[in-house]
């Protein structure tokens, strides 16, 4: 793999280089430019596929990581406890040091599968689902933090309103 990006790497500064000096020459040098230009862009795609080549066999490779929408199913299933509890017998410190736990644990593990992400669903579907699920880490920071300031109504009120994005955004990441 480091061949081939210091090989790739090269097209792309040969094509950047010679593209320049075939431009500036007087008189232009088109199709001399044309072929760097092309060489240039040749560089370019071979980098980007080397790069996600690498980031899905790291996904691959790595053992017990979790794929990403499983990591919400997850975490919607134990807001859900949570939430259940917090009907049931109100709201507790140990509850808010769940839903700490549940922030932690994993919304901050999906979002920092950011690039993995983007390679796989590309730019403007990472952008759909990242849309409700920011909504959704939102109400959930909102409900510990009201939580700890203790405004346990609040803390009700943001949890439900988590579910709605979420559930959104497990089914964003489901659609293909």
């Amino acid at each position: 793999m480091i061949f081939r990006k210091t090989v790739a790497s090269l097209v792309i500064a040969a094509g950047v280089i010679l593209s320049s000096l075939f431009a500036a020459h007087m008189p232009p040098r088109w199709i001399e430019f044309g072929i760097s230009i092309f060489g240039l862009g040749v560089g370019l795609i071979s980098l980007r596929m080397i790069k996600k080549r690498e980031l899905l066999s790291q996904e691959s490779a790595s053992d017990g990581a979790r794929s990403p929408d499983k990591i919400l199913r997850d975490a919607r299933v134990k807001l859900e406890a949570v939430s259940q509890a917090v009907q049931k017998n109100g709201v507790t410190e140990s509850e808010i040091e769940k839903l700490d736990t549940i922030q932690t644990a994993y919304f901050l593990e999906f979002a920092s599968k950011k690039e993995t992400l983007i390679e796989r669903y590309g730019i403007k579907k990472y952008a759909d689902f990242m849309i409700p699920f920011s909504m959704a880490e939102r109400f959930l920071n909102r409900s510990i933090s009201s939580g700890i300031d203790g405004y346990y109504e609040e803390v009700t009120r943001s949890l439900k309103n988590v579910f709605p994005y979420l559930k959104e955004t497990i089914q964003k990441l489901e659609e293909r």
